[in-house]
């Protein structure tokens, strides 16, 4: 039942990396599986390149979800990511705050008792978890450059 939701790239349930490109673009499979492929090597290669290894560690498992999501939940292996990109929030300019508050609110954001199953659907339709986890990669690795 899963492999079948997860060969649907429009599925409600289905919130990988490649899945997601698709429901945004509408590229064609092949398409969206080379832009999937040129963005997780530019997540590897730059995760190779992190100094701190407990660090290094939570940015791995941070993939997993981008590659292979079971559910929404599944997610769950991201929230570190947010706590390595929250330790720069106080030296953070306005733009790359809202940025942050941006993130967490797309990855948080899917309250069924707020928007109810309608407003769920919606959002899981655009599937912001992966937005929500590549906005993250992405405030990492620009603050990395920074402190360098």
């Amino acid at each position: 039942m899963e492999l079948l939701i997860k060969k649907d790239l429009q599925s409600l349930d289905n919130h990988t990396l490649i899945s997601a490109i698709h429901k945004w673009t509408y590229f064609d499979f092949t398409a969206c599986l080379i832009i999937t492929i040129v963005i997780l090597l530019i997540l590897t290669i730059s995760i190779h390149r992190w100094k701190n290894p407990i660090e290094k560690n939570y940015l791995i498992i941070g993939l997993i979800p981008l590659i292979s999501c079971t559910s929404n939940n599944f997610y769950v292996l991201t929230i570190p990511l947010f706590f390595i990109v929250l330790k720069t929030f106080k030296s953070a300019n306005f733009w790359t705050k809202t940025l942050i508050v941006f993130s967490a609110l797309l990855m948080g954001g899917n309250i069924y008792e707020i928007w109810g199953r309608a407003g769920v659907d919606a959002i899981d339709q655009r599937s912001p978890y992966v937005l929500s986890t590549l906005l993250a990669y992405v405030l990492i690795m620009v603050q990395k450059k920074k402190d360098e």
